[in-house]
């Protein structure tokens, strides 16, 4: 959460009107690499796909992991759920052996996240139908209530689509 002040609450609304302005639009397609070596394509997914752009951002990225499992297992086989962060394979594997995290794990550069123009707040959450995004939200909330409002919010998105 921003301190409260007209300078943070300008930030935190020239965020919302960023993020809002990506819903409707098609993902960018990317490619990236997989912890098993293999290779994950963007365009590839047809289904509802819940995408978590982060990186070892500390209570910012890691304090939803409990709540995105939850979600991952709510609605596994019927979402796709996808962790795309910028950590090389090594740090990686580091954090999820510290803190499960039940997603698809894909590594792209900082560069190429760029270049997809979502490189303005992490953690990043997207959730696509079809390629088209229905949601788009930065920062991540760290508080026990934040974060069961953005996950309410998350599985209405969800819901709405299934």
């Amino acid at each position: 959460m921003l301190p409260v002040g007209s300078n943070a609450d300008e930030i935190a609304k020239r965020i919302q009107q960023r993020d809002s302005s990506k819903i409707g639009t098609r993902l960018p397609t990317f490619v990236a690499g997989e912890l098993d070596d293999s290779i994950f394509y963007s365009a590839d997914t047809t289904r509802i796909t819940f995408y978590y752009f982060w990186y070892d951002c500390g209570e910012a990225c890691f304090g939803q992991i409990d709540a995105l499992n939850e979600l991952q297992k709510k609605y596994s086989g019927n979402v796709d759920f996808i962790s795309v962060t910028n950590l090389n394979k090594t740090r990686l594997l580091e954090v999820i052996e510290k803190k499960s995290f039940n997603f698809k794990h894909c590594m792209i550069t900082q560069e190429e996240i760029n270049n997809l123009g979502f490189a303005n707040g992490y953690p990043l959450t997207l959730i696509t139908v079809d390629g088209v995004i229905k949601l788009c939200k930065s920062g991540g909330p760290i508080t026990h209530e934040a974060i069961e409002k953005w996950k309410d919010e998350y599985m209405k998105v969800l819901n709405t689509y299934l």
